[in-house]
């Protein structure tokens, strides 16, 4: 194992054991949690990558909001500096099969430390507010 998949590793177990704790804590709040992770070398695959996504969904009326929430953090080629994991969301209105008549979305970089201090859960939470605001509520 090379240099940079042993601090992927690393950092992957770190992630895994801190969404660990927090699944119970998204299923008591109906947040759909999928791990979207490829986590093995293949031919199809140069890069390592840990990436969950969890979604929030309500009816309104004949529409459906969804908040998708992803966290991931690519195996890194650039060994300067600490790890960075993205942090993005996407609001959106819709009904099947149609164009989203809202579509509101936002991107940032958090530290393995902020995610550690806040915990996976807290982060993923402001997130989904911070989307719901955006999005009508239930009727």
């Amino acid at each position: 194992m090379n240099r940079v998949e042993t601090e992927f590793r690393l950092i992957e177990s770190r992630l895994d054991e801190m969404m660990g704790k927090a699944e119970p804590d998204f299923r008591s709040v109906n947040v759909r949690v999928q791990d979207w992770s490829d986590r093995n070398y293949h031919y199809k695959n140069d890069h390592l990558f840990w990436s969950h996504s969890f979604v929030k969904e309500w009816d309104v009326g004949v529409e459906r909001a969804r908040i998708t929430v992803r966290l991931s953090y690519t195996e890194s080629l650039n060994h300067e500096g600490p790890p960075e994991i993205e942090l993005s969301w996407r609001a959106e209105l819709f009904q099947q099969g149609q164009q989203s008549r809202i579509d509101k979305s936002s991107k940032s970089i958090v530290s393995l430390a902020d995610i550690e201090r806040q915990g996976i859960y807290s982060l993923v939470e402001v997130a989904i507010l911070e989307g719901e605001a955006y999005l009508p509520r239930a009727f």
